[in-house]
């Protein structure tokens, strides 16, 4: 997978740990499990970009996070 869509997992890089998550629309995001809504301001910033990216996003009163983008994975869907 060349870039982070919709129902891909992404891992990311951290300064201090390497989390993976799963890009959700908002219908379909279970909070707490491991997802990142589409309009998060992570989600947004992700969409698109590809592996070895650096994101950086601003949290407020001068504070941000910064992270890389290590791995993504396709999505899977089950045809019925």
């Amino acid at each position: 997978m060349k870039q982070v869509v919709v129902d891909c997992k992404v891992c990311l890089q951290f300064a201090d740990e390497t989390v993976e998550y799963f890009v959700r629309n908002p219908k379909n995001l279970k909070i707490g499990v491991g997802e990142i809504s589409t309009d998060s301001p992570l989600g947004k910033i992700l969409l698109g970009k590809g592996v070895g990216e650096e994101v950086t996003l601003a949290i407020g009163a001068g504070e941000e996070i910064w992270c890389r983008i290590v791995k993504i994975q396709s999505p899977v869907y089950t045809v019925l």
